[in-house]
Parts: C-alpha cells; structure tokens; sequence
C-alpha cells in the first residue's frame, strides 16, 4: 500500500472506533477541563524546547488559564549541552559501573545545575511566586520535560558555590510524569477506592548483568513485606 492507503485505512479505524460507546474521545487530545484536574496537588509545569523558542506552561489550581512563561536564556543547543555533560559526568562518576576506578575522572555537573537553576527553574518558580519561607509545608510541583530535557534533574537544580546559593529542593517537592495524559491517568486512578482485597506486588533485581551491585533492594522488599503484615492489608 501507498502511505496515503494506510493513513486513509487508520483514520476510518479511528473514525469507527469513536462510534463506539465509551470512546467518543478515542486518541484526541486531552482538553484543559480535563488537565486542569492534574493541577490538585500542585503547580504542573511543561517545558517546551524547540530551536526556535523555548517556553513553560503551567497548570494551577484554581486558576482558568495556562501560565506562560517564556525561557528566553534556554535553547535548543544550551539544553542539549546540559544533556550531555550530565550524562557524561554520570558515566564518569562510575554510577552503576562495574568498575569504580573511573571516580578519578569525575567532572562536577555544577555547572550544568547552575545553567539548569538560571534559565530554567529560577525563572518557573519566579512566576509562581515560590519563596524559601513563604509555606510552612514545600509545595509540590510536577515537571513535564520534553526533548534534551527529559531526563535532566529539576529537583537538583542549584547554585552550589559562592555566595548566593540556591537549591531547587529547598523551595518544593519535585516529581515527573512523562506527559500530561499519563498523570492524569494516574490521578484519576488515585481517586478511584481501592478494593480492601487488593495486594501488592514486590519484586527486587540486585544484581543486574554488567551493573553494580545494588543490595539494597532486597532489603527494600523485605521492608514492605514486613509493613504489609503489620498493617494487615
């Protein structure tokens, strides 16, 4: 088949599979009635990247609308620097290697934490008016990073030296989600009652092939076993 025979053939599956009850809203993108709800627990922030701008958009609570902040300090080629001298400062820190010795070669990922503070975090938590002692409990706010960004440390973004020292973890509670569809999926399954007769599920991987070591995980699960049985549930 030609490529306009296939895309004719899925948009019809589409098309019928929206007819049938219950899936009126088959593969269509979520509304902002329905992302608003994600936004309960705290301030959603989606980072977009693109070498043309580079902007975040954030949901809150109570509030009709989308926040834009635009990140005129951040582009496409800044963020990927990040990206990279982050992931070699990992690798070269030995994290999860077999052998340690490549310690010797650790570069500080200061430097990309500080640019991560200044173009990225500084600016979001400036526009939602987070403070170190504004709240007697942190806030919690939800990063959804997107390209080069993704998988970058938001929580341990900071100024680690000198005289102003700032740190992402002092002002909120940190968590991610891949997308925006994906927790609101998992907040709406939070809402939903958990049966009394449902168990848990643990398992633990200690040693992977070719990975350090990683003990702790037995422990781990031994931990939730043991709460599990206390608790009675």
């Amino acid at each position: 088949f030609r490529y306009g025979d296939l895309v004719g053939r899925f948009d019809d599956l589409v098309s019928r599979a929206r007819q049938l009850p219950g899936k009126e809203a088959f593969l269509q993108p979520r509304t902002l009635e329905e992302l608003k709800e994600i936004a309960a627990l705290g301030p959603v922030v989606a980072i977009h990247v693109d070498k043309a701008r580079c902007d975040a958009l954030i949901l809150q609570h109570g509030r009709d609308d989308v926040l834009h902040v635009p990140l005129p300090q951040l582009t496409l080629q800044s963020a990927e620097r990040m990206r990279n001298y982050i992931r070699r400062s990992l690798a070269m820190s030995g994290a999860r290697a077999v052998r340690p010795s490549v310690q010797r070669n650790l570069s500080s990922m200061g430097p990309s934490l500080s640019t991560l503070w200044t173009r990225v975090v500084e600016p979001v938590f400036s526009a939602l008016g987070l403070t170190k002692n504004k709240f007697p409990l942190l806030p919690r706010i939800t990063w959804c990073a997107s390209g080069p960004l993704a998988l970058l440390p938001f929580h341990a973004a900071g100024i680690y030296d000198g005289n102003r020292k700032c740190k992402a973890f002092v002002y909120a509670v940190h968590s991610y989600t891949p997308s925006l569809s994906a927790l609101l999926a998992a907040y709406r399954q939070s809402m939903t009652p958990v049966p009394a007769e449902q168990t848990i599920f643990t398992a633990s991987q200690p040693a992977t092939p070719g990975q350090a070591p990683l003990p702790g995980t037995v422990v781990e699960v031994e931990k939730v076993g043991t709460w599990k049985w206390k608790t009675g549930s």
